[in-house]
């Protein structure tokens, strides 16, 4: 089965305890593998708040892989407004994460991204 396939049943429509399930058959290094467009299993999930957890209990390392943009999946869910999945993966992202994305670009993505969307509020 392809990352594209599995990445397809993963993230269709179904029973939590499937999704749970799929994710505690596959290893840390499955959960890792790029798609096509460069994306993990993580990234492509920001719509579903539970998967992300999964993932995240089984694999922390998803938290800090980059898109092909340089993006972490918090600054992922930011920039396409995603402020459910942002309030998931906010506290669990390591902030030394968040620190080199500040250094790493003059105009750090997640203060920008914060700005535009001003919708984490006090969580933060």
């Amino acid at each position: 089965m392809t990352v594209d396939k599995l990445l397809f049943v993963l993230l269709s429509p179904k029973d939590v305890h499937i999704e749970e399930e799929l994710v505690a058959q596959m290893s840390e290094e499955d959960l890792e593998i790029l798609n096509g467009s460069g994306m993990t299993a993580m990234a492509l999930a920001l719509g579903d708040t539970k998967m992300l957890e999964f993932m995240h209990k089984k694999n922390k390392k998803l938290l800090t892989i980059c898109d092909p943009k340089n993006r972490i999946p918090l600054l992922v869910a930011l920039e396409v407004g995603n402020i459910e999945a942002a309030h998931h993966l906010y506290p669990v992202t390591p902030k030394e994460d968040l620190i080199q994305d500040a250094k790493d670009h003059s105009d750090s993505s997640l203060i920008t991204a914060l700005i535009l969307w001003n919708k984490l509020g006090k969580d933060l």
